[in-house]
């Protein structure tokens, strides 16, 4: 039986400690032993499992080494180890793996990537979330990664993304949300990361400016301490932007002039409507837009935003006005939270608008045009004096 087994699934085995006995199956192409909470370290013989093509030890909150033959797996690619706490470093053998196509060491215990990891050719996917070890800069090599699609490094400790990340040409997600220790000082250009889709850098406090963008972009999230961000006219993909606790931020530059007025996220500095750049020649093709917590701005002008689905303002302690709203025909749900400031909200007769829900404004006095609504929440508005709502039939 051990000649012909392929599939070998020892998960939730919690007595299970050792691994010597893999030795006999030298054929497995699937080995599962994720939530077996007691194994501590991988047996060497495992290097003799040659056709091994997936090799999951995620949950292992014991595990704390992997030997160095787990490199000679050359058919191997997936390498699932996730939620393994104790597992402080990889093998420099790892970069022997070189059909490996998916690393996952999420919410392990890693506290640095090994320089070999360059090595991995085929590698499409490596997720390094919750990685709270994990710090500093990450390898040079990574540049060499050529056909990864998913970097995911959120809420890691991680300083600077890794050199020559301008030349991962496949790369589709990266992933960097909540990293507190990102600079990005180094600055070096993702104009040529012609595959890039999603950028998020939500959350990344000490993050002083962004680099150059790709075209290629349909969501942005941004947090950056930078007063100004690098020019967005040429995201004509984007359909999602999301800036938030910008404290810095004077001006969005190249964006249409309508969009933020005054948005100086909580340190004004006067910047003058002349000193924005004009509206685009092309419509811009945001389907979602959100402003967080930037408590400067004073008028938010979205009329330009034609394609806009759904808008979302919170935590903007200065906003007066939301203006343009009448001219966005596909917008379909509206949150206005947190904003104390706004008096008034005078809402168009849109027939696609259908939900919309206002949270705490404390000075709301009136909302108007609720014609069309199918799902209206007004919850902590305290002042609400007036709702124009329908007449029955």
């Amino acid at each position: 039986m051990a000649k012909k087994l392929k599939f070998l699934n020892l998960a939730h085995c919690g007595y299970l400690e050792k691994t010597d006995f893999l030795s006999a199956f030298k054929n497995l192409k699937f080995l599962n032993l994720n939530y077996c909470s007691r194994l501590q370290q991988i047996d060497s013989s495992i290097g003799g499992m040659k056709a091994l093509l997936r090799l999951d030890l995620s949950y292992c909150k014991s595990l704390m080494k992997l030997p160095k033959e787990i490199g000679e797996l050359k058919a191997l690619e997936q390498l699932l180890l996730e939620q393994t706490p104790k597992l402080s470093a990889l093998p420099e053998s790892i970069g022997s793996l070189q059909n490996l196509e998916i690393l996952n060491i999420a919410e392990s215990g890693i506290e640095e990537l090994p320089d070999g990891i360059g090595r991995l050719k085929k590698l499409r996917e490596l997720h390094a979330f919750y990685c709270k070890n994990l710090k500093g800069e990450m390898p040079e090599s990574m540049g060499s990664l050529e056909n990864l699609e998913i970097l995911d490094i959120s809420e890691t400790g991680i300083e600077e993304l890794p050199r020559g990340i301008g030349g991962l040409r496949k790369l589709r997600e990266l992933r960097a949300e909540s990293c507190e220790n990102l600079k990005g000082e180094r600055r070096e250009s993702m104009c040529n990361l012609s595959s890039l889709e999603l950028l998020d850098f939500h959350g990344c406090m000490e993050l002083q400016s962004l680099p150059d963008l790709p075209s290629s972009l349909t969501c942005l999230r941004i947090t950056c301490q930078s007063r100004k961000l690098p020019s967005l006219s040429h995201l004509t993909s984007l359909k999602e932007l999301e800036v938030s606790y910008c404290r810095f931020l004077e001006c969005i530059q190249e964006l249409p002039s309508t969009l933020l007025k005054n948005s100086e996220c909580s340190q004004p500095t006067g910047v003058e409507e002349s000193e924005l750049p004009q509206s685009l020649n092309t419509p811009f093709k945001l389907e979602d837009l959100a402003v967080k917590f930037c408590e400067s701005i004073e008028i938010l002008d979205v009329s330009q935003l034609i394609h806009l689905r759904e808008l979302s303002v919170d935590g903007c302690g200065n906003l007066l006005e939301v203006r343009g709203l009448d001219k966005l025909k596909y917008l379909e749900s509206l949150t206005v939270e947190c904003c104390n400031s706004v008096e008034r909200l005078e809402l168009p007769k849109l027939e696609g608008l259908k939900v919309v829900n206002v949270k705490y404004c404390e000075n709301l006095v009136e909302i108007q045009g609720l014609d069309c609504l199918e799902n209206l929440s007004i919850c902590r508005c305290a002042s609400i004096e007036r709702l124009d709502l329908p007449k029955s039939r």
